[in-house]
C-alpha cells in the first residue's frame, strides 16, 4: 500500500498521527511503543470527533499537570525519570529511541526526521546541530508526535508516501520569546533542503509546522493532483487543533498505485 497525504488545510505531526490512526494504525502498538520511550510528564489523548462535519481522529499530548479524569481516552500516565524538557537535544533523543521497543524501521525513520529538524533549527539559530535543544518544536509534544508518526507509518506497512497541496499562510507567529514571520525560518530551511515549494494560502496564520513538514519530507515525495492514477483503498482524517477559517482536518489515503 502507498499513502497520499493532502496538505491543503495544513500540515502538522499530530494531525498526521491522527490520520494514520484513522486509517487503521493499531492504537495498542502505538501506546506500547510510546510507553517504552520512558518519557515522563504527559498523557496521550486519542479520540474520535467531528471537525467541520467530518469524523476525524484527534491525537493529543496533554502535559500531566493538565490531566483531567473527564477526558475520554487517556493513556501513558507512567512516571519515568527522564526530564525531557531540559535535556532534549539530538543525542538525548537518539538515546531515547535506541533504548525503546520501536521496530528497526520506526527507529530509522525517527532518527532521520530528528536529524533534519536539528540541522534546520541549527541553521535558523546559527548554532551547531548538536547544540540544538528542541524547544522550537514544543519539546515533549513535538518529540512524541514525530516518533508516533514513525510508529504508525511502520505499523500500516506503507511502502511509498506522497504528499500534495502543500501551502502555507503569512503573517507573524510567536515561538518561545521570539516573533517570527510565516513561513518560519525552520520551515523555509526544510523546504530548501528538500527543494519543496509550498504555495501561498490566503490566510494570515501558520499552516505548516516544522515537525509535520519534516515528517513528510523525510519519508515522502511531493506530487501534484492527478500525477498518477490510483485506486483508493481507505481514507482517514486527522483532527487539527487549528480552529481558523479552513476545515480543521488533514486527509490521508491508502492507495493501490496503478501507474
Amino acid at each position: 500500500m502507498d499513502l497520499v497525504i493532502d496538505c491543503e488545510n495544513g500540515l502538522s505531526a499530530d494531525t498526521l498521527v491522527g490520520a494514520l490512526l484513522d486509517l487503521g494504525a493499531d492504537q495498542n502498538v502505538l501506546l506500547s511503543a510510546i510507553d517504552s520511550l520512558n518519557i515522563s510528564g504527559f498523557v496521550l489523548e486519542i479520540e474520535k470527533l467531528f471537525k467541520n462535519g467530518t469524523p476525524a481522529t484527534n491525537f493529543n499530548i496533554v502535559r500531566q499537570e493538565n490531566y483531567s479524569a473527564d477526558s475520554s481516552v487517556l493513556y501513558g500516565e507512567k512516571q519515568i525519570e527522564l526530564d525531557i524538557e531540559s535535556k532534549c537535544n539530538l543525542s538525548a533523543i537518539k538515546n531515547i529511541i535506541e533504548n525503546s521497543a520501536l521496530t528497526p524501521h520506526a527507529k530509522n525513520v525517527s532518527y532521520k526526521i530528528f536529524e533534519v529538524l536539528a540541522v534546520c533549527i541549527a541553521k535558523a539559530c546559527d548554532v551547531d546541530k548538536n547544540e540544538v535543544v528542541f524547544n522550537e518544536i514544543g519539546t515533549t509534544s513535538g518529540v512524541v508526535d514525530v516518533i508516533a508518526f514513525a510508529i504508525c507509518l511502520d505499523n500500516l506497512g506503507v511502502e511509498n508516501v506522497y504528499f500534495k497541496n502543500l501551502r502555507d499562510g503569512s503573517g507573524k507567529i510567536k515561538i518561545g520569546n521570539n516573533v517570527e514571520s510565516i513561513p518560519t525560518p525552520i520551515v523555509k530551511n526544510i523546504c530548501k533542503a528538500f527543494k519543496l515549494n509550498p504555495a501561498p494560502a490566503n490566510v494570515e496564520y501558520e499552516l505548516i509546522t516544522p515537525t509535520g513538514l519534516a515528517c513528510v519530507a523525510v519519508v515522502g515525495k511531493q506530487i501534484t493532483d492527478g500525477e498518477f492514477k490510483a485506486k483508493i483503498h481507505s481514507t482517514g482524517y486527522g483532527a487539527s487543533k487549528n480552529e481558523n477559517a479552513l476545515p480543521a482536518i488533514l486527509k490521508a489515503e491508502l492507495i493501490n498505485t496503478l501507474n
